[in-house]
C-alpha cells in the first residue's frame, strides 16, 4: 500500500429497505445461497481501493471492476449472472492501476469501457473496450496526463452513441474531457477553474452531460454542462465545502441532475438539484445519528421505474457501508447496509441500479483481506395511493366560518403508514388504516396535497390532488 492511500478521500450513500443480502465476491458463499461453496478457493484477489459495479442494461449481468492489490494493482473484472460471479479475470496487465477501475455500458454497441489512471511517473489515462467476450489491449488516451491517485470517470452518451471520460490534467490542473467512438477527441472542460481531484460525469440520456469537481483554489463544488459545448464553470454552492469528491446522477422523475458531496464541517452528505440553470438550496440527508456521518465520496443511483434515488457512503465512525433512500419528497433515515462487514481503511461504498432485475447493487472492499464485497437490494416499493380525491367544506359557526379541506383515498391493507404534504410542506403522518384526513382553517385559494404510502421504510411515489379555488 502506498502513501496515496492516506491521501485518498473516503465515503458514500444509500436507501430502500426490502430484501438485502451481503457477500464477498470471492472467499465466502452468498448468504442467500446457504448451500453454495466458497468461490475461488484456489485464487486470491483484493480490491486495493473501491469496487465499481456496472449493469448490462440488456442482459441484467453486473460487471465488477477493481484494482487487484494482490497482483501488482492490475485491472481485473468479474461478471455476476444473477447466481454467481465469474473469474476474476484480467482486463490488462500492461498498465497498472493507480486507483480505481471505472466502467460504463454502451446499450447500442453492446460494449463496456473501463478507464483508469496508471502508476507511471508521468501517468496517463488508460482505457479498454469489452466486446464479444474479450477486452481490447489497454491503451493510453492520447494527450492525457492525469493526476495519479485519481479516478478517470466515464459515462455513456446514448444520444451521440459514444463514451465520455474525464480527468484532471496533471500539467495544467484543468478538468479535461474526451469522447470516444472509434477514436478519442480530448479538450479542456474549462480554463477558468482548476480541479483538486477527480472529475465526475453524469448523463441525462438526451445529450446533456454534467461534469462536477472540486476547485483547487476556492475548494468549492464546481460544475459545467455540455450541450454542444461546455458552459462556463460555476460553483454549485459557495458554502458546505466538500470533504472529498463531488458526484452526480440524473433523476428522470424530476427531470433534474442531482449533485452530492460530504460537507467538510458536518461530515453529512449534502446535495442540490439543478433546476433549469439554477441549483436548488443546499440540503443535507437528515441524520440524527452522528455515527452514520460520511467520509470522502457519496455514490448516487436512480431507479426510473420507481422514482427512488439511492445514496450510499461509508460511515466516518464505524466504517460500515451506509445508505439512505429519497422518494422525491423525503429521505429515509440513514442506516447501515451491514454491520458484519466494514470497508478497508474507510474506502468508499459504490452503487448502481440494474433496470433488468429492478435491484440496487452496493459494493466495497472489506476490511477482511480487502475482499470485493457486495450487497443487493430488491425494490419492493408500495404502490401509489389509489383514488386520492378531496373537496373544500365550510363549518358555519354563526359569526365565524371555517373552511377546511377533506381528503380521501382507497384503503390499502399492506400500507403501514402515510405521510401527507400541503404545498410541499409536511403536515401529518397517519397510520396505515387511514383512508381520509381533514385539514382545518384553510383559505379559499387552492392547495396542492401529496400523499405517500409506506411499507416499513419503503415509500411510494406521491399521489397528488388540488383542493380549493381553480
Amino acid at each position: 500500500m502506498k502513501i496515496k492511500i492516506v491521501l485518498r478521500e473516503m465515503g458514500m450513500l444509500l436507501w430502500l429497505l426490502l430484501v438485502f443480502s451481503t457477500a464477498t465476491l470471492y472467499g465466502d458463499s452468498w448468504s442467500i445461497q446457504a448451500s453454495s461453496a466458497p468461490l475461488f478457493t484456489s485464487s486470491n484477489t483484493a480490491a486495493e481501493f473501491d469496487l465499481f459495479l456496472t449493469p448490462n442494461t440488456d442482459t441484467g449481468a453486473v460487471l465488477a471492476t477493481w484494482s487487484d492489490g494482490n497482483n501488482s494493482e492490475i485491472a481485473v473484472y468479474s461478471f455476476f449472472d444473477g447466481t454467481s460471479w465469474s473469474g476474476p479475470d484480467t482486463i490488462s496487465s500492461a498498465a497498472h492501476v493507480a486507483l480505481d477501475v471505472v466502467a460504463s455500458y454502451n446499450s447500442v454497441n453492446k460494449t463496456f469501457i473501463a478507464t483508469w489512471s496508471d502508476t507511471a511517473i508521468t501517468p496517463e489515462a488508460f482505457f479498454s473496450i469489452y466486446a464479444n467476450g474479450a477486452w481490447s489491449v489497454a491503451e493510453a488516451i492520447p494527450g492525457s496526463v492525469t493526476n495519479t491517485g485519481r479516478q478517470v470517470y466515464n459515462v455513456y452518451d446514448v444520444k451521440r452513441n459514444l463514451f465520455w471520460a474525464a480527468w484532471r490534467d496533471d500539467t495544467t490542473g484543468f478538468p479535461v474531457a474526451g469522447t470516444y467512438d472509434s477514436s478519442w477527441q480530448v479538450a479542456p472542460i474549462t480554463n477558468s477553474s482548476t480541479s483538486g481531484g477527480s472529475v465526475f460525469l453524469a448523463s441525462d440520456g438526451s445529450g446533456s452531460i454534467l461534469a462536477v469537481w472540486v476547485d483547487n483554489v476556492s475548494l468549492e463544488a464546481m460544475y459545467s454542462i455540455y450541450n454542444g459545448s461546455w458552459s462556463s464553470a460555476s460553483p454549485i454552492a459557495t458554502t458546505a465545502l466538500p470533504l472529498g469528491e463531488v458526484t452526480a446522477c440524473y433523476d428522470s422523475l424530476r427531470g433534474e441532475f442531482v449533485a452530492v458531496w460530504v460537507d467538510s464541517t458536518t461530515f453529512f452528505p449534502t446535495y442540490a438539484f439543478l433546476q433549469g440553470s439554477t441549483w436548488s438550496p443546499l440540503a443535507t440527508i437528515p441524520n440524527d445519528n452522528p455515527s452514520l456521518g460520511a467520509t470522502g465520496t457519496v455514490s448516487l443511483s436512480f431507479a426510473p421505474t420507481s422514482g427512488v434515488l439511492l445514496a450510499t457512503w461509508t460511515s466516518n465512525m464505524s466504517g460500515n457501508p451506509t445508505y439512505a433512500l429519497f422518494n422525491n419528497m423525503s429521505w429515509s433515515d440513514p442506516a447501515s447496509i451491514t454491520t458484519s462487514s466494514i470497508t478497508f481503511m474507510g474506502f468508499n461504498t459504490r452503487s448502481c441500479y440494474n433496470p433488468v432485475t429492478n435491484k440496487f447493487f452496493a459494493g466495497w472492499n472489506s476490511s477482511m483481506g480487502r475482499a470485493p464485497t457486495y450487497s443487493i437490494y430488491t425494490v419492493l416499493q408500495p404502490v401509489i395511493p389509489m383514488s386520492l380525491g378531496g373537496t373544500q367544506k365550510v363549518n358555519n359557526f354563526g359569526i365565524v366560518k371555517e373552511r377546511y379541506n377533506t381528503l380521501f383515498w382507497e384503503a390499502d391493507p399492506t400500507v403501514t403508514s402515510y405521510t401527507l404534504y400541503r404545498n410541499g410542506e409536511w403536515i401529518a403522518t397517519l397510520d396505515g388504516a387511514s383512508a381520509s384526513y381533514e385539514d382545518h382553517n384553510q383559505p379559499s385559494s387552492s392547495e396542492v396535497y401529496q400523499l405517500i404510502a409506506f411499507k416499513g421504510a419503503l415509500a411510494s411515489p406521491p399521489a397528488s390532488v388540488t383542493i380549493g379555488a381553480k
